[in-house]
């Protein structure tokens, strides 16, 4: 959404206020985990599962969204170190793990609420 719908590009310049950003990342990764768990949901049928053992599917499923949101951040860390030093960073691996860290947090917000209605869901129609 960022860079194809919106053709923004990957830059610190590009951010005009700070709260623009995180909300704009946030809503683009629940709308994204929203997606993953409505699709994980009708593929592998999980409310038909136990509602422990559903609730724990979106829990990994969650984790599994961190894993790959993570490659960015540890990109950057390869490529730029842990602090700065006398050579400069690489702006562009830089921004994808800024991107990448807001991600992270709504992601991990939003998944146990997720795995929570996937338990009632799953409560709901195992009776």
């Amino acid at each position: 959404r960022y860079a194809i719908l919106d053709q923004k590009v990957y830059s610190m310049s590009s951010i005009i206020r700070q709260m623009d950003l995180i909300l704009y990342i946030g809503i683009t990764s629940i709308g994204a985990t929203l997606i993953s768990w409505l699709v994980i949901c009708a593929f592998q049928k999980t409310f038909r599962l136990s509602p422990n053992q559903a609730g724990l599917e979106i829990l990994t499923l969650g984790f599994g969204m961190v894993f790959i949101l993570s490659i960015p951040i540890w990109l950057s860390y390869v490529l730029n170190g842990a602090v700065v030093t006398w050579t400069l960073p690489d702006y562009t691996t830089n921004f994808l793990a800024l991107l990448a860290l807001i991600q992270i947090l709504f992601v991990s917000a939003f998944t146990p609420l997720l795995s929570g209605l996937t338990v009632l869901i799953s409560k709901i129609l195992k009776k």
